[in-house]
C-alpha cells in the first residue's frame, strides 16, 4: 500500500521507513522517497490529488517551501503515520491521512512540509490494485470485488 501511495511522488529511490527484519529486501513500515527529480510542493501537491483522486489536501508549508525551496525527499505512510514518522529524521516532506496537531507543528518548525489526506483517502485507492493481485495469485476460480458502499467518513463541508 505505501509503495502504491509513494507513487504520487514520481519517480524515485523508495525504501521502507522501518525495514521488517528477516523478510524480503524492501519489506517494511511506511516508506522514504529521494526524488529522482526535486518538485515544487504545489507541483507535488497537484501530483498527489490526481493519484488519489481526491479534490482537496491540508497542507502544512515548511517556510522554506513556501518561498519555492524544492522537496528532494519525502516519506510517506498510509492512515495515520505520525508514529511511523517517529523513525524519520531530516526529510523535506510528509504524506500521510493523519498526524497529531503537535507534531505537525514541531515538523514545520524543523523545515518538514506536512500534506494530509484523511486516512481512508490514503488506503482506498489501493484497493484495485489488491483486488487484481488477489485475483491472479488465486486463479480465476475467485472473484473479487472491492466495496464501493464503503468511503471516507469524514466530509468537508
Amino acid at each position: 500500500m505505501n509503495d502504491w501511495l509513494a507513487q504520487a511522488l514520481g519517480k524515485g529511490v523508495v525504501a521502507p521507513i522501518v525495514p521488517r527484519m528477516a523478510a524480503p529486501a524492501g519489506t517494511g513500515i511506511g516508506r522514504t522517497v529521494q526524488l529522482e527529480q526535486p518538485m515544487m510542493l504545489e507541483e507535488l501537491i497537484v501530483a498527489i490529488k490526481q493519484h488519489l483522486g481526491i479534490a482537496q489536501l491540508r497542507v502544512a508549508a515548511a517556510s522554506q517551501h513556501q518561498k519555492g525551496a524544492p522537496i528532494h525527499s519525502a516519506a510517506v505512510c498510509a492512515g495515520a503515520g505520525g508514529s511511523v514518522f517517529q523513525h524519520v529524521e531530516s526529510i523535506d516532506l510528509l504524506l500521510t491521512g493523519e498526524m497529531r496537531h503537535h507534531d505537525i507543528l514541531a515538523r514545520v518548525a524543523a523545515g518538514t512540509s506536512v500534506i494530509l489526506a484523511d486516512h481512508s483517502n490514503t488506503e482506498r485507492g489501493y484497493l484495485p490494485h489488491l483486488a487484481k493481485w488477489l485475483a491472479d495469485a488465486l486463479g480465476g476460480d475467485v472473484k473479487v470485488i472491492v466495496s464501493s458502499a464503503d468511503s471516507e467518513p469524514l466530509k468537508i463541508v
